[in-house]
């Protein structure tokens, strides 16, 4: 039915740039019979994308494996993206009076912190084209790794702000390439449940963290977290 001036195609069997799911609703055998289907209760949905013969393509690996792949890499975002740029926003008022700075100045380095993952984003995603998500994950893990340490020993600003900012390098491709993790193991119409889970997990967990990094702040200091 049109809507907002958008009126349905009654010509072409299949309009381009849309994806057929189910098989009965696109009325035509011609359209999906070579094409290959899901499995038991899904066995009317068509696979988008098409996956290979190859049993190492990611789509053909078993369900199990695809998920295990999926959990291992939330743990980093959790670790890497959703917890460290927030984890320190509750410490602000101890760090500025330790450190002898300004809270405006802390939360200025924050804002560096952001601006290296919005630039640096791109570049992770063009590089894993080339090396694959692997390396890139494990060189944002190290690299949090020695930004953490580095926070840790730091009593100055300049410190905590070189901190930030390589913190900012790790947790980019936690940030950019964990979407295209699912795009590459996942069918269309399984991605929206795991796309759902990134997205608590880079929002939401990201909201719980003053929650936890409060109690350490005051009890433990700042440097723990």
């Amino acid at each position: 039915m049109p809507f907002l001036g958008i009126l349905d195609d009654t010509k072409l069997p299949h309009i381009p740039g849309t994806v057929i799911l189910e098989e009965n609703a696109a009325q035509s055998q011609e359209i999906t019979g070579g094409l290959k289907h899901g499995t038991g209760r899904n066995a009317n949905v068509v696979l988008v994308p098409q996956p290979s013969n190859d049993p190492n393509d990611p789509l053909n690996w078993p369900q199990s494996k695809k998920i295990t792949a999926l959990g291992i890499t939330c743990i980093g975002a959790v670790l890497y993206a959703a917890v460290v740029s927030a984890m320190l926003n509750a410490a602000f008022f101890t760090m500025s009076i330790e450190i002898n700075t300004t809270i405006p100045k802390l939360v200025q380095a924050s804002g560096y912190q952001t601006l290296v993952i919005g630039i640096t984003g791109p570049l992770f995603s063009a590089l894993s084209r080339k090396w694959g998500n692997r390396p890139i994950f494990v060189l944002a893990a190290v690299m949090c790794l020695i930004a953490n340490i580095v926070g840790s020993c730091v009593n100055s600003y300049e410190g905590v702000l070189a901190s930030r900012i390589l913190q900012g390098f790790a947790i980019a491709p936690y940030e950019s390439l964990i979407f295209t993790l699912i795009s590459d193991m996942f069918f269309v119409h399984e991605r929206g449940l795991y796309a759902s889970i990134i997205n608590f997990i880079l929002a939401g967990i990201s909201n719980l963290t003053g929650v936890v990094s409060g109690p350490i702040a005051n009890n433990l200091g700042w440097r723990w977290l």
